[in-house]
């Protein structure tokens, strides 16, 4: 959901004019949507294969190409850190000298329409806000309700290298963002360390991925475009493969040097490798060799110069962009007049729409429930189930897995569904750029302390395992969830039919399993009284604690929006339990 302002729009349009973009609004009206924020709409149908927007990729703001780029260089700062520290120069110190200014200022980090409260991810809401979101797969699984290292330390940075390009080249120091004058001043440290979350959350929501050069950057109007789960109506186009130094795609002035760096290079070892019979002739090669190799940089530099001239001399002729320098927002499919024409973010739950994005949207498809946690409470409380669970950590999961991906070689890399979009490896993007979505799980480290406190009287080196083998005991915790359908996910049914066996039947099968891994077929049935009863009473517990996360008190320090995504978060995982339990109770 785009969070622009209607009030803003002119000023944005009139900067991709400025830049000499193209955006087509003959076939595009921009305008209130009805999930809120604008959105872009079809005045006309619209064929697919219709680029509705073209910006040079000068005209987009990155690190790499705005006001202080030299300096974060230096720095080696980089990624989103340094997008956010740019951005906050740009606006605060550069404000009207800065070119995307008029485009920036509409990048909100306060909600205008509710006191000027900041936008903060749930992380960095109050304790009794948080409560909100408490118990959900948000909290449980990606532990998005802890705030992170990694931004406070991003902010000590910012405020390191503010006073230090203050002395050392009279740059203004980001009033409100960035000006600590009293360490011991611990509220104005706090409000400016919110103002740089609010910050980085804002641009996190609008942010592509551009290229080797820009990295990551925000696009005038195609942040406009609001996020579509199943069918989006475009695609972000961008070529990545560039100059990781200046950006020119193709040939240019680096490439030139690397390669006139490699012939030095393979005329050297050529020589090295040489055996000189007469003394005489070598004095005569290596003049030939320098001759040689000087032609060769005159005439890259010559063919380089020329097709520079080239393109400079087409652009001039016809004024089009070169598709290679831009971006485009492509139509994939044919759009109808009236229609609200989507991007997609990529296929995400609403956990991650709204840690990310601020948002979440109805009948998300991607949505799950997961059930981690409430198997380590178990646990924790059950002799029998935590000697279990400690054999599943170290021997049957890893088996549990190969026979899996044999007997299943089309969900190989997904055993557990196909709806959930945490850390498998890899991440996406919404073409927005990767994210990083924190999926730290710190909850499976307790089953390791468990075990360790029933040895109260031993060494610490016999308590402490290496933190390799506590790393391999995280996977299946992780794994157990209930998908949009409210179908139990291959891992958890595996745990759940684990536990529910009764104590000799689990002896004989962990025997079994030694000897024969086909016997893990068992782990994936539903037809049993134990599991049915044992699966019922984790959802049944898990519907009563989001029950009362619905229920919790707000505070008004986050705005109504805000407010609504969070219970509208809990409900979405309330409607999954209630499928789940549809079978189970029949």
């Amino acid at each position: 959901m785009s969070s622009t302002e209607s009030s803003d729009l002119q000023a944005i349009f009139q900067f991709v004019k400025d830049a000499e973009g193209k955006f087509d609004q003959d076939l595009c009206d921009v305008k209130e949507s009805s999930l809120g924020g604008v959105g872009v709409f079809a005045k006309k149908d619209i064929p697919a294969g219709t680029t509705l927007l073209q910006l040079h990729k000068n005209s987009i703001f990155s690190a790499s190409n705005s006001s202080i780029a030299n300096l974060l260089n230096d720095e080696q700062i980089d990624g989103i850190l340094a997008l956010n520290i740019a951005f906050i120069y740009e606006t605060t110190v550069f404000k009207d000298k800065s070119a995307w200014y008029p485009y920036l200022k509409s990048i909100k980090i306060e909600d205008s329409q509710d006191n000027g409260k900041l936008k903060l991810p749930p992380a960095y809401w109050n304790e009794t806000d948080r409560d909100l979101l408490r118990g959900t797969t948000l909290d449980t699984l990606f532990d998005a309700l802890t705030p992170q290292e990694e931004v406070e330390r991003g902010f000590e940075i910012a405020i390191d290298l503010a006073e230090k390009w203050n002395e050392e080249f009279g740059l203004d120091i980001p009033k409100g963002y960035l000006d600590i004058t009293d360490i011991e001043d611990s509220e104005a440290i706090k409000s400016r360390f919110h103002k740089f979350v609010a910050v980085a959350y804002a641009i996190s929501a609008r942010v592509f991925e551009i290229d080797a050069f820009h990295e990551s950057a925000l696009v005038p109007v195609a942040d406009l475009f609001n996020h579509h789960v199943v069918q989006p109506d475009l695609k972000f186009i961008s070529l990545f493969d560039v100059c990781d130094l200046c950006g020119e795609p193709g040939m240019c002035k680096h490439m030139l040097a690397e390669e006139i760096e490699e012939a030095k290079e393979i005329e050297k070892q050529e020589k090295e490798n040489k055996i000189s019979k007469k003394k005489q002739d070598k004095p005569t090669a290596q003049t030939l060799d320098n001759a040689l190799l000087e032609k060769l940089e005159t005439d890259l530099q010559k063919e380089i110069q020329e097709q520079i001239d080239e393109k400079e001399e087409e652009l001039k002729k016809d004024k089009e962009l070169d598709p290679d320098e831009c971006i485009d927002m492509t139509t994939v499919r044919d759009v109808k007049a009236g229609d609200e024409i989507f991007n997609s973010y990529g296929e995400l739950s609403n956990v991650f729409l709204l840690t990310r994005y601020g948002f979440t949207i109805p009948r998300n498809p991607y949505d799950v429930v997961h059930f981690g946690s409430r198997l380590l409470e178990l646990v924790r409380n059950d002799e029998e189930l935590k000697n279990r669970a400690l054999w599943w950590s170290e021997t049957g999961y890893d088996k549990y897995i190969s026979w899996f991906k044999e007997q299943f070689p089309e969900d190989h890399g997904h055993v557990h569904g196909e709806s959930c979009d945490h850390d498998h490896d890899d991440e996406d993007d919404h073409d927005h750029e990767e994210h990083d979505e924190e999926d730290e799980h710190e909850d499976e480290e307790d089953m390791e302390v468990e075990d360790e406190e029933e040895e109260e009287g031993e060494e610490d080196e016999d308590m402490e395992e290496p933190e390799e083998e506590k790393e391999e005991d995280k996977p299946w915790l992780s794994e157990l969830e209930i998908d949009y359908e409210g179908e139990p996910n291959p891992a958890l049914l595996a745990a759940c039919n684990l536990f529910a066996m009764e104590p000799e039947h689990f002896t004989e099968f962990s025997k079994e399993i030694e000897e024969d891994d086909t016997k893990m077929e068992r782990l994936l049935a539903l037809d049993n009284d134990g599991t049915n009863s044992f699966l019922e009473k984790i959802i049944l517990e898990s519907q009563t604690r989001l029950q009362e996360t619905l229920n919790a008190n707000t505070s008004d320090e986050i705005n109504d929006e805000q407010k609504q995504c969070a219970k509208d978060l809990v409900n979405a995982e309330l409607e999954i339990l209630k499928k789940a339990l549809l079978p189970l109770q029949k």
